[in-house]
């Protein structure tokens, strides 16, 4: 189990890696529980193939975030309705370790890049995502303590739906309406074809063309939310471009992982090219493995035909929008209901006006904190150069500042 954040960007990742063997549903609710570009000079896909055969309906649709927040789908279990995070970089779907599991059945233990952890199996609880039961298509369950992921997300999630069930599905996921489908099969793809290899964990990559005529391979990560970013990249990797002048460092970011949290650079290449797609100055943060992010991921609307090894993708609406780093120096999480300071960078904004960790956060710019999805507040103190409003309590006393976001 790898949990890997970003606290001030909420870029986390679920990671399992762990190679295993995966009706009509519709979700009508906003699942997340919320009480409440790229550079227009990229290169446009020239194939673009059409079907004329009527698609056919999806066995399972789901409602769910866009523009890269949490992808969440409801799962029933144990007389109640839990949400479970959709992560293509995990390779065994599990459940939140304070769930009602039973005995375990053994241990096994999960590579996690730089990092090795053993974790208890069991066998498949009764539970339903949609209609699919989970007993008729999974071997094991994993259990894992996912109380971070909740903290610094904000969203209750209590599980991880990964490749040992989506393996066998097509998805298609319009992150413009907002929508997530399980389909029949591929037909009526519209967008460019990219082939899907197979990461030596068993969780699904593609080449990309990063550094020149450099050939890479990144493994698709929709457990990667809530940033501006297009995902990380190896550290050996960035070193290299950097060397070679095709990346630059723009900044850091912290990192936690089951080793601790750590500082890591932020990077920024000339561009990344998937298929015929370019997005020109992507930003990563340098991690021990190369993968691309929902945000990323959210610039299209993406088919993921899983059994045929085959992804398509069509531009979205968002499809011009640009790679974006955090400019508050800000990092806050959601605890007890309440939106908490978790730390402030050193000679940032956020320490320069002020603001201390613990302080408790209750608007930002026009954002009341606590009617809003941290994804969102996160994404107003990506905008540099800009003057944000911040209404802050630190022992009972309520402060309101101005601060400049760089």
């Amino acid at each position: 189990m790898f949990l890997h954040s970003q606290i001030g960007k909420i870029w986390i990742i679920a990671l399992l890696c762990l190679a295993h063997r995966a009706h009509s549903a519709e979700s009508v609710d906003d699942r997340h529980g919320n009480r409440s570009s790229v550079h227009p000079a990229a290169a446009r896909s020239e194939s673009e193939p059409k079907s004329n055969s009527v698609p056919s309906p999806p066995i399972a649709r789901f409602k769910v975030a866009k523009d890269g927040d949490a992808l969440l789908l409801p799962v029933q279990f144990n007389g109640r309705e839990y949400l479970f995070l959709l992560d293509t970089y995990c390779a065994c779907t599990a459940f939140d370790a304070s769930l009602p599991l039973g005995d375990p059945q053994k241990q096994r233990e999960f590579t996690t890049g730089s990092d090795r952890v053993s974790l208890p199996l069991f066998k498949v609880p009764a539970a339903l995502l949609g209609t699919f039961n989970l007993q008729d298509c999974l071997s094991t369950v994993a259990a894992v303590d996912l109380s971070k992921i909740r903290e610094v997300s904000g969203y209750e999630i209590f599980g991880l739906i990964g490749m040992d069930f989506l393996n066998k599905h097509v998805l298609r996921i319009d992150f413009d309406k907002g929508e997530l489908l399980f389909l029949e099969g591929p037909d009526s793809h519209l967008g460019s074809q990219i082939d899907l290899i197979a990461d030596p964990s068993g969780v699904p990559a593609v080449r990309v063309q990063i550094g020149g005529q450099r050939m890479e391979p990144f493994v698709l990560n929709t457990g990667h939310f809530g940033g501006n970013n297009s995902g990380a990249i190896r550290a050996e990797l960035a070193d290299e471009l950097i060397e070679r002048e095709e990346c630059r460092v723009v900044g850091a970011t912290y990192i936690e992982t089951v080793s601790g949290l750590s500082s890591k650079r932020l990077i920024q290449g000339r561009q990344i090219v998937l298929g015929n797609l370019l997005i020109p100055n992507p930003i990563f943060h340098e991690s021990g493995a190369n993968f691309l992010s929902l945000a990323y991921l959210s610039r299209f609307v993406v088919t993921l035909d899983f059994p045929n090894r085959r992804m398509y993708l069509q531009e979205g609406k968002a499809f011009n929008r640009p790679d974006r780093s955090d400019a508050s120096g800000l990092h806050v999480i959601r605890r007890d209901d309440k939106t908490i300071v978790h730390s402030v960078d050193n000679d940032s904004p956020a320490t320069k006006s002020g603001i201390r960790s613990g302080d408790a956060i209750r608007k930002i710019g026009e954002i009341e904190a606590t009617r809003a999805s941290l994804f969102d507040l996160r994404r107003v103190l990506s905008g540099s150069g800009t003057e944000v409003r911040v209404v802050g309590n630190r022992g009972g006393t309520d402060y309101d500042v101005l601060m400049t976001l760089e």
